[in-house]
């Protein structure tokens, strides 16, 4: 018999998931990427300019659409 984590298998494979733990993971994953982006434009923002500015922002508004989307 298969286990997995030295634990034995107990329960069905097929029972109720509920759907609130996938919107949750999907969420951490565009809020986790959020921050991944933020840190490297926060230190060099003074030599990239006003472009970056509206870059981010456009990112913002990426980030944003996919939120409500959610």
């Amino acid at each position: 018999m298969s286990y997995e984590c030295g634990f034995e298998p107990f329960g069905d494979t097929r029972e109720i998931f509920n759907v609130q733990f996938y919107i949750v993971a999907i969420l951490f994953m565009l809020f986790d990427l959020e921050v991944s982006f933020f840190f490297p434009w926060a230190v060099y923002f003074y030599f990239l300019g006003l472009v970056s500015l509206w870059s981010m922002f456009f990112f913002l508004i990426l980030l944003t659409v996919g939120f409500i989307f959610e």
